[in-house]
């Protein structure tokens, strides 16, 4: 059976501290994903009017896991009603790998690998499900 990947890039500016598996050094691999610590908050988009929305990420469970938060609120628009939209992911080390785990206020559950290809960046990778969801 051949698997398709969906994959998920989230580009992140990562500290050259971060020593990688390849170095010989001591790697940590939640490192990657700890310059994303801390709330965000998305920026006006001309093209969306109304639309509002942050993301968080904190260390939890005695920093072993990073817990990502985020929430998207949509004005009425169009004739369709005003909609939020949550969503919850868990990154965390599962047998020496980056692995995460999605739900959102939609249904949706996606498990992900993560890939740390370069210091500058993340890999969500995904097996893909049929219905395009």
């Amino acid at each position: 059976m051949s698997s398709t990947a969906v994959v998920l890039l989230m580009s992140a500016v990562l500290s050259s501290a971060v020593d990688r598996p390849d170095s010989g050094m001591a790697w940590d691999p939640l490192a990657a994903v700890a310059p994303l610590l801390g709330k965000w908050t998305a920026e006006p988009d001309p093209k969306q009017p109304g639309v509002t929305g942050w993301t968080t990420f904190e260390r939890g469970v005695g920093d072993r896991i990073i817990v990502r938060r985020n929430h998207a609120s949509y004005p009425a628009r169009d004739g369709k009603p005003a909609s939020e939209h949550d969503d919850l992911m868990v990154v965390f080390v599962e047998d020496g790998n980056l692995r995460a785990d999605y739900w959102d206020s939609e249904g949706h559950v996606i498990r992900y690998e993560v890939q740390v290809p370069a210091p500058n960046g993340l890999v969500f990778v995904s097996e893909a499900r049929g219905g395009g969801r």
